[in-house]
């Protein structure tokens, strides 16, 4: 029922934390209680009420494959080097998605950028 602060802001923009009922944010964070911050639907209206459409959203396949229904514009940064083990970058999406163009580079980088069609 807590909320780690450690490497959560560093000041330079407000920080909201979408956490479980119960749960206390770090001092100096706003906090927003959803039922179950793990589903991308609720934590997605949650967003939505206070007004914001763009999220950025870090993670891997599995995170990626469960935020997929709400993303209008996909981009995937996708490494030369395997961390900790590694989990495995989402696969680029399927029909209803075009891609941006050949993806660039930055650095061993490839950054792959999509939008959805509909």
């Amino acid at each position: 029922a807590r909320v780690p602060g450690a490497r959560l802001r560093d000041g330079s923009a407000p920080t909201l934390v979408v956490h479980a009922p119960g749960a206390v944010p770090p001092a100096g964070v706003a906090g927003m209680p959803v039922e179950d911050p793990h589903d991308p639907a609720q934590v997605a209206d949650a967003l939505g009420r206070l007004g914001l459409n763009e999220v950025v959203v870090e993670g891997g396949a599995r995170i990626h494959a469960a935020w997929l229904p709400f993303y209008d514009r996909l981009e995937i940064y996708r490494g030369s080097a395997v961390l900790g083990g590694g989990v495995p970058a989402p696969a680029p999406p399927g029909d209803g998605w075009i891609a941006e163009g050949s993806p660039p580079l930055a650095g061993a980088t490839r950054v792959m950028r999509w939008t959805r069609l509909s």
